[in-house]
């Protein structure tokens, strides 16, 4: 999801030393006059290891990661930055990195992650310098909150949180005398009869485990059913319910109907962003990376999109606000270096070099002091503002937990549904097997 795809089958890998030019060494390494005579050694430059996400909209990268680079320069820092695409390059990475105890000194991890990683106790304790952030940007949103916080304190500092809305041809709706869908329901039988198949299709929601944010659009899907994978405590398994399978019976119906693309099997968190943006899908489920790609590339297009929240369900309708970047330091890093990634982490997130980032950027902000900026008066962004303050974690209605993190890494939403359309179970085995999952994932915790 989030990005032009020929970005995103580069994968674009950048390793570079952010050390100072030549000239500028020559420079801080001119003799100076020692208290006792003779020249002064010089300083020597510190070094600090910075992994990075790429994202679907890399004008934002460019503006991060030369920001990082400005200070290292400006600090005297010999940087090595490796950035990549989360989703799976920089995940893997970072899952062997903490196995083997061979980590950067500081790095990108999305909120998911958080919870996930923190047994293997390699995080630094930052509340310190989240109680500083905090106070001085008028506070995190809840949701980002809980995120960076477990057990007490925080080991995190969220960065950008990422809600994703309802994107829909309008220009389509229009044509055909269609309105937008405010309930499931009539999202189905809209797009049925909006869609012209082969060459348009009214659902771009892949069907592929490996498209990891379908799971996030079925889990949003599930809760507005009535739903739900634990009960408030977080401890204990209730996907088997009657919700569920209703929930699980509608996606069945609808695929049934002939409106999800028949190569939605094989998409990747890209293609529905494709889709979108080369006109064959009527709707998708995405953050701002595609409004900020149509603004640039096909503003007709953006002009003719309608956003909204998802539809609702029986229970209401819900909205994630999931962190998308997060900035971690690590513990196996000596004490001078987590300093620094400290220095970072405050330079990063000031206004002068966070503005500009996030102008540039799909996420919305974590820090209620960045609502303030002026793009958020846009009526295509607003809702992304709105989900982050108010949306809910994927671990609703319980704390997000590393049992729920290891279980939503399984993708059981989009496993359910594809056990019924692919495997041919029925709707029972397939949320008794999300079911027994949960279960013994939840086990290994207990």
């Amino acid at each position: 999801m989030h990005a032009n795809e020929s970005k995103v089958s580069r994968r674009a890998f950048l390793k570079t030393t952010g050390a100072v030019g030549a000239m500028a060494l020559l420079a801080a390494c001119a003799p100076v006059a020692a208290p006792g005579g003779g020249a002064a050694p010089a300083e020597e430059a510190k070094s600090l290891t910075v992994w990075a996400f790429r994202s679907f909209a890399p004008p934002a990268d460019d503006v991060l990661l030369g920001q990082i680079d400005t200070w290292g320069k400006e600090n005297n820092v010999d940087l090595e930055v490796v950035a990549e695409i989360e989703v799976p390059t920089m995940n893997d990475r970072l899952m062997a990195a903490i196995e083997s105890k061979v980590l950067p000194d500081m790095s990108a991890i999305a909120g998911g992650r958080v919870a996930l990683h923190y047994p293997a106790n390699v995080f630094a304790d930052v509340s310190g310098l989240y109680a500083e952030l905090d106070g001085e940007y008028g506070g995190f949103f809840p949701a980002a909150a809980q995120v960076a916080t477990i057990d007490g304190k925080q080991w995190v500092i969220p960065a950008l949180t990422d809600t994703s809305l309802m994107y829909y041809r309008m220009d389509i709706l229009d044509e055909k005398g269609l309105a937008l869908p405010a309930t499931w329901d009539e999202y189905a039988a809209t797009m049925l009869e909006a869609q012209n198949p082969p060459d348009t299709y009214g659902v771009g929601i892949a069907l592929n485990k490996a498209a990891t944010d379908a799971q996030g659009t079925f889990t949003m899907m599930l809760y507005s059913f009535g739903g739900t994978y634990t009960d408030e405590s977080g401890e204990n398994i209730t996907i088997n319910s009657q919700e569920t399978r209703d929930w699980l019976n509608f996606v069945v119906n609808m695929y049934n109907s002939g409106v999800f693309p028949p190569d939605a099997f094989e998409w990747d968190n890209a293609s529905n962003n494709a889709a979108y943006q080369e006109e064959r899908a009527i709707s998708i489920n995405n953050p701002a990376s595609v409004l900020v790609w149509l603004v640039d590339n096909k503003p007709e297009l953006a002009e003719a999109s309608a956003i909204q929240s998802l539809p609702a369900g029986p229970a209401g309708n819900f909205a994630s606000a999931g962190t998308r970047f997060a900035w971690g330091i690590f513990n196996t890093s000596p004490a001078d270096k987590q300093e620094l990634s400290k220095d970072l982490i405050r330079y990063l997130m000031a206004p002068e070099q966070y503005e500009p980032w996030i102008e540039k950027a799909f996420a919305a902000p974590s820090l209620a002091k960045y609502e303030e900026m002026a793009i958020w008066d846009d009526p295509k962004r607003a809702g992304f503002l709105q989900g982050a303050k108010n949306g809910v974690l994927a671990g609703w209605p319980g704390p997000l937990t590393p049992a729920f993190s290891e279980f939503d890494a399984a993708t059981p939403a989009t496993a359910m549904v594809l056990r019924v359309i692919v495997d041919g179970w029925s709707v029972d085995e397939a949320v008794e097997e999300a079911e027994q999952l949960g279960k013994d994932i939840y086990a290994k915790y207990a």
